[in-house]
């Protein structure tokens, strides 16, 4: 079975089928383990791509960019609409069933530190997108894979103009790999 995206109530269905192309080529491209899908309350920026987290409360800490290492972004569980988890079976495909460990928790925020992909998941895609989509002008995703061959993410910003869906800005994907995926 194909991982599909729920189109819930304030979702865009143009927007969602975009992230869903986009979801399929990674996974096709990498055939993990499992897959979570996080869908939150609305838009979120770019400076949650290698987010690590905070210390004191002020200074926030990333990954390095061109890094090989990431942390699961502490999300805050009331941002969070919906989880689900997705395992692959022997027939190439995923099936829904409930997560190992959920991705949005309640802790402190140097607690973040310690939840690197390779300790979260041996091979795995995490994708997060917002919801709401339908009564805002933008959008967003936010793609992490680990694999035992390959550890990278990408970050995509979209804005509604005249209708459609148009590319705002990216993090290691670029307007013409959105252009190719947009409905």
């Amino acid at each position: 079975m194909p991982i599909q995206l729920t189109i819930n109530d304030g979702d865009d269905a143009a927007f969602l089928a975009c992230a869903e192309r986009l979801l399929a080529r990674d996974v096709a491209a990498t055939r993990p383990a499992c897959v979570y899908i996080t869908r939150l309350d609305n838009w979120f920026g770019d400076r949650w791509y290698g987010f690590r987290g905070k210390v004191s409360g002020i200074a926030g800490f990333h990954t390095k960019a061109g890094s090989d290492q990431f942390i699961v972004p502490p999300f805050v569980p009331e941002r969070v609409l919906a989880e689900t988890y997705f395992e692959a079976d022997a027939n190439g495909g995923y099936h829904p069933t409930k997560a190992p460990k959920p991705l949005a928790i309640y802790q402190k925020s140097h607690d973040n530190f310690a939840r690197w992909l390779d300790r979260f998941t041996e091979s795995g895609i995490l994708f997060w997108y917002s919801g709401n989509s339908a009564s805002q002008d933008t959008a967003s995703g936010m793609l992490y894979v680990h694999t035992p061959s390959v550890t990278d993410g990408w970050y995509l910003s979209v804005r509604r103009e005249h209708g459609e869906w148009r590319f705002h800005s990216g993090i290691r994907i670029t307007k013409s790999e959105f252009e190719e995926f947009r409905v």
